[in-house]
């Protein structure tokens, strides 16, 4: 079934732009995500991407052109990297899109309606937060139970524990 996961800190916080751009630094630099990768500002109704490439160097001075006070940031990565191995058990050799979201409001992450109903209550509302939606070979919040170089770099820039939600469509044929 396709599933849709959204992981961040325990807190309803937004990560300070330098925060943000060492968690993004860490995803490309350990392979946890692959390129290309596209920066954009604005909100979730409507983005404007002011970046896309592959140099992490350029992705971060794109982050950090942005006027952080005045604009919700999305990183989208091309995927999980399905050729790390410490990601295997996750992907199993597939691409799983995702982003990273900075926002600077609190946002409660919806799945359309066809999706299953929520795990925890409360477990939805973010500012800051990675997201894995639709993907067949997406993280599921269990798999952050246990040591993985996910959890590991989440951790270091979440805190220990990151809150994290799945819901899975149940709706599709032969589902």
């Amino acid at each position: 079934m396709p599933i849709d996961t959204a992981i961040g800190p325990r807190s309803v916080a937004r990560l300070s732009s330098q925060a943000f751009r060492a968690l993004v630094f860490d995803l490309m630099d350990e392979h946890v995500v692959s390129g290309p990768v596209s920066v954009a500002v604005g909100d979730l109704a409507s983005w404007r991407i002011v970046h896309t490439g592959q140099d992490a160097a350029e992705v971060l001075a794109a982050i950090a052109g942005v006027d952080w006070d005045a604009t919700d940031v999305r990183v989208h990565f091309k995927s999980l990297d399905e050729h790390n191995h410490h990601l295997h058990h996750v992907t199993m050799g597939h691409e799983c899109p995702c982003a990273l979201y900075a926002l600077r409001e609190e946002h409660e992450v919806t799945p359309p309606e066809e999706y299953g109903p929520e795990e925890e209550p409360g477990s939805r509302v973010f500012r800051t937060y990675l997201r894995f939606t639709g993907g067949w070979y997406a993280p599921r919040a269990e798999q952050l139970n246990h040591k993985s170089l996910l959890r590991e770099v989440l951790e270091r820039h979440f805190g220990p524990e990151p809150r994290a939600y799945t819901t899975e469509r149940f709706d599709l044929p032969g589902s």
